[in-house]
């Protein structure tokens, strides 16, 4: 009897965590599914009956041979295979040199091996994208944005890379590949149609206003004329561009603008699956066995997080148009877990190499745009710094020589894929931030009067009262959670779950690690309602 109560003790908790999972799910999906989308006159649930047809219209068509063909169908496709390897290529090229990177900063002697598996390819790409985005740009200043050029460099990274990989000693690294467990196969399965939907959707032509007039619009003119400078006639294309420079690249890549830039989109696209291996990786190491112990095995609750992210119709929707967004959120994300990273490191060196890497991809975060400085890289300054220096040493004191060290690194890694972007404005125009903080330091062909129509067109929220600030919250949070045609009923069905498993993990970094994610989500949404000028999609990567 003594050896049976464990096993009824764990089938009981076990049959806890489905009821409560179950009640989570039908809340969160008939709750939500009953809200009326913002934008029309359906309810949530409605789009479900439309979507059969849909899909028997879209994918099974039934073309009258008596009428004019479809502008849309599957024979189109071959028409974008040029545009897949364009957009393969800049991927390759990019994990290459990201793995060179990675190579320096985490040298042989390092007292460990911080990257196995999926991890090397997960960070190559995290890396390589930020560096080939910014090589793109420091190519364009000098005046060589050639195409023979762009494909040299890019070879040469994947032979460098392939040399170094060759001469790697065989049998001294760990290899975890994932298991592609019947489980696996069925969720890469279930997340097909999604991923396969931002694929085609980025291969499409742009309609957004401000993809046409200054995402693809800015960097369709640096292609034409041939470098990178100072447009005084759209003052959007001062704004960091890093996502825009991959699209740059491709129209570089491809000889032409137009066939480039939605070989960049697709680059683009990349970014959510990309962020999805993140969630993978970051779930799988912290919280799959510590946080779940009901769960089988640690893949559970990774593919859980990965099913959340990839069905979310706002990645959808960020992932086929050329916007920031989505490699902002890849960003944040990998400067989330470089600081858990950096936290759990076993000596100073490690943790001086993983500050290195979160400045960088912090940095990143901002190169995409400005708000990135607020919501990525003042967070994660802080959390290292604070982590740093309230952890106690052997002998009692508190590392503060060690934090200011810390710190540098990060900083360096940010002025490496940030930095660019301050000293081109600074050398055209004058203001580092331009068109920002013109009251600090002025800026080329601005003035008052643009300054003040700048901010009229950009306003941040102005409350006459602590109750008037609390009941717009409140309708903010609204917006957020239920009130968006984009929301997906999982955050609001699976977000009790997050702060249970914060409140029973007694892990330290594992529940130090969920702390500073609600925290952390907190703190977006103010920025978001309190110094923005509230645009939903810049709530995204929250």
């Amino acid at each position: 009897m003594n050896h049976s109560a464990p096993a009824t003790s764990g089938e009981n908790r076990s049959g806890f965590a489905w009821a409560r999972a179950v009640i989570w799910l039908y809340v969160g999906v008939i709750w939500f599914g009953t809200q009326p989308l913002a934008n029309h006159g359906y309810k949530r649930w409605q789009v479900w009956e439309l979507t059969p047809t849909l899909l028997m219209d879209h994918l099974f068509s039934t073309d009258d041979p008596a009428q004019p063909p479809r502008l849309s169908g599957w024979q189109y496709f071959p028409e974008r295979i040029d545009l897949l390897a364009i957009a393969g290529a800049i991927l390759v090229f990019a994990a290459a040199a990201g793995r060179l990177a990675l190579r320096l900063v985490f040298r042989p002697k390092a007292s460990e091996e911080p990257f196995v598996g999926l991890e090397r390819h997960y960070w190559s790409l995290v890396v390589g994208l930020a560096l080939w985005g910014t090589g793109t740009l420091l190519l364009g200043l000098a005046g060589f944005l050639h195409t023979n050029l762009f494909w040299v460099v890019g070879v040469g990274l994947v032979i460098g890379e392939g040399v170094a990989t060759w001469r790697e000693p065989r049998g001294d690294q760990p290899s975890r590949r994932p298991r592609l467990t019947r489980g696996s196969v069925g969720m890469l399965l279930v997340l097909a149609p999604f991923l396969l939907a931002m694929l085609l959707g980025s291969l499409q032509p742009p309609n957004d206003f401000d993809v046409k007039e200054y995402h693809l619009g800015g960097a369709k003119e640096f292609f034409q004329q041939g470098h990178v400078g100072f447009l005084a006639h759209d003052v959007y294309t001062s704004f960091p561009f890093l996502t825009e420079m991959l699209c740059l690249s491709g129209m570089v890549l491809r000889g032409d603008w137009y066939r480039g830039a939605l070989a960049g989109q697709a680059v683009l696209a990349a970014f959510a699956p990309l962020t999805a291996i993140g969630l993978y990786l970051a779930a799988r190491r912290w919280w799959g066995e510590t946080t779940f112990p009901e769960s089988r095995s640690p893949e559970v609750v990774a593919w859980a997080a990965v099913l959340v992210h990839l069905t979310c119709p706002w990645i959808y929707r960020i992932s086929i148009i050329a916007y920031a967004e989505g490699g902002l959120a890849c960003y944040l994300l990998a400067a989330f877990i470089g600081v858990l990273r950096a936290m759990e490191g076993p000596d100073p060196t490690t943790i001086r190499r993983w500050s290195l890497i979160t400045g960088l991809a912090a940095g990143a975060a901002a190169g995409c745009k400005y708000p990135g400085v607020l919501t990525v890289v003042i967070p994660a300054a802080v959390t290292l710094f604070g982590s740093r220096v309230w952890t106690k040493t052997g002998d009692g004191h508190r590392p503060l020589r060690a934090a200011m060290g810390d710190l540098v690194a990060f900083a360096f890694g940010g002025l490496v894929t940030f930095g660019p972007w301050l000293a081109k404005n600074l050398y055209e125009t004058g203001n580092p931030v331009y068109p920002l903080l013109f009251g600090l330091f002025g800026g080329r062909d601005w003035d008052a009067a643009s300054h003040a129509k700048w901010q009229q067109g950009h306003p941040l929220p102005r409350f006459a009262s602590i109750s008037q600030w609390g009941r717009d919250t409140l309708d903010r949070l609204g917006d957020v959670f239920l009130g968006s045609d984009w929301q997906s009923a999982l955050y609001l069905a699976l977000g009790p779950a997050v702060v249970m498993a914060m409140l029973r993990t007694k892990v330290g970094i594992a529940r130090r690690g969920l702390g500073l994610a609600v925290a952390y989500a907190v703190y977006l949404f103010v920025t978001w309602q309190l110094l923005t000028h509230r645009i939903d999609r810049f709530w995204v990567p929250m």
